[in-house]
């Protein structure tokens, strides 16, 4: 059996399954390649966690840039963010959403966090799986931009 992946156009993946074709958008490959790695962990006889893949993918919002994560947290439901930061333990990822999601609602989002109980795990899938769409589809729009440590501008 053969299986590939290749890129066909910025937001356009073409997924090779022997002779089967599919095209997915970025946010489904990202979200494909999260699911094979759990299926391969538990293949092996590891814990797998679908929540994990999921944080995973929100951890993409420490490659963007404090105005994108601006512009994506003004985008997004503040419940959602929430949530977000409930359900993962990354200082990274809450440290950014507090510096750019204003002062005001940071406070709001910092005492509710203390606040509420741990959602439950479809719940923080969900959330995440909101944001982390809106990610991709600002991303496709380009009024944000992937950053990386090889990221260099003239």
């Amino acid at each position: 059996m053969k299986l590939g992946i290749k890129k066909i156009h910025e937001n356009d993946w073409q997924l090779h399954i022997d002779r089967a074709f599919i095209h997915l958008d970025r946010f489904s490959l990202e979200l494909l390649c999260s699911n094979l790695e759990h299926l391969q962990a538990m293949s092996l006889g590891q814990q797998g966690s679908i929540l994990a893949g999921y944080i995973k993918l929100a951890e993409k919002i420490l490659e963007i840039s404090d105005e994108d994560a601006q512009l994506l947290l003004r985008n997004v439901d503040n419940n959602d963010v929430l949530i977000l930061i409930k359900s993962i333990d990354k200082t990274e990822i809450n440290n950014k959403i507090m510096q750019n999601v204003g002062l005001i609602i940071a406070k709001q989002l910092s005492s509710d966090s203390e606040d509420s109980l741990c959602p439950s795990e479809e719940e923080a899938i969900r959330a995440i799986k909101n944001i982390t769409e809106k990610i991709f589809e600002l991303e496709m729009a380009g009024k944000i931009e992937f950053l990386n440590k090889d990221s260099k501008f003239i």
